[in-house]
């Protein structure tokens, strides 16, 4: 890492400047805007939750966030069953499929 006249950072290739100052403050302007949108967002969710009558009261911590996230996708359960016992059956099948007395040539 190299410095400038002015001890600013600069980061050359064969004497070839890649960042200059504007793109280091773009970058970090980004940074910022996005760590103020995250903030937003954490203390926009329990109001949310809250206004939508899926809490009593405010939740603080990360266990209420995942309550509503696991009672929203709480359809998901029967599907994840009838593929387990899909794929359970398919197991036992192919255990016969293996062990009949049809299939030593095979082996």
């Amino acid at each position: 890492m190299l410095c400038s006249a002015n001890d600013q950072p600069v980061t050359s290739v064969n004497n070839m400047k890649i960042f200059d100052d504007v793109k280091l403050n773009k970058s970090y302007d980004e940074w910022l805007e996005l760590n103020v949108e995250l903030l937003l967002l954490s203390t926009w969710l329990p109001h949310r939750l809250l206004g939508l009558g899926e809490t009593q009261v405010m939740d603080i911590s990360i266990e209420g966030s995942h309550r509503w996230i696991f009672h929203g996708l709480s359809f998901l359960v029967p599907f994840l069953l009838v593929g387990y016992l899909f794929q359970l059956y398919n197991a036992y099948s192919l255990r016969q499929l293996a062990h009949a007395p049809t299939t030593h040539d095979w082996q």
